[in-house]
């Protein structure tokens, strides 16, 4: 009988080798993931320190202008080059901690929304590289074409339907 460990054994070398070499084409994404994270808790901590969580809480913005800048800040934010992911933690961390009337669960739709649109019109954004690439269509056609007005209408409409969620899970 023929243990497991040995009918495997062939196998392993070559999966062990693909996935060495595939490493190599994640590194730049890891790099991005782990400066955001370290951004996101400097900004945590300076925004405390500073007292600049009062400023922003100042503005007392209606939770439907919440939901909308976080879309908003995202989807412009990919249209200056800037990460989905740095935009989003940048986003939280200046959002989250305040009393915003925004629930948690739509705070995070709306990010994922932003992440959505960030990767739909996003200078950099590799979904938008590779349409480009696979169609043989410009990249600026595709952000400013179809992509842009998608973008736009179906912002248009997830707004308010976040806030008409956050309304029933929040109550305000």
């Amino acid at each position: 009988m023929v243990s497991i460990a040995t009918a495997r054994q062939p196998q392993l070398r070559p999966v062990a080798a693909d996935t060495w070499r595939g490493g190599s084409r994640v590194r730049d994404e890891i790099v991005i993931v782990t400066t955001a994270l370290i951004l996101g808790r400097v900004m945590e901590g300076t925004i405390e320190s500073m007292g600049l969580a009062g400023l922003v809480g100042g503005l007392d913005l209606p939770s439907w202008a919440v939901i909308g800048a976080v879309i908003g800040i995202m989807t412009i934010a990919a249209m200056c080059g800037i990460h989905q992911l740095v935009s989003m933690i940048v986003v939280l961390v200046v959002f989250m901690p305040l009393d915003t009337g925004v629930s948690d669960l739509v705070m995070m739709e709306a990010s994922l929304i932003g992440w959505a649109f960030a990767s739909m019109i996003g200078v950099t954004a590799v979904s938008v590289a590779t349409a480009s690439a696979m169609f043989r269509v410009p990249r600026a056609q595709l952000i400013f074409g179809p992509n842009l007005l998608f973008v736009a209408a179906y912002g248009a409409l997830s707004v308010p339907l976040l806030w008409a969620a956050n309304a029933l899970l929040f109550g305000s």
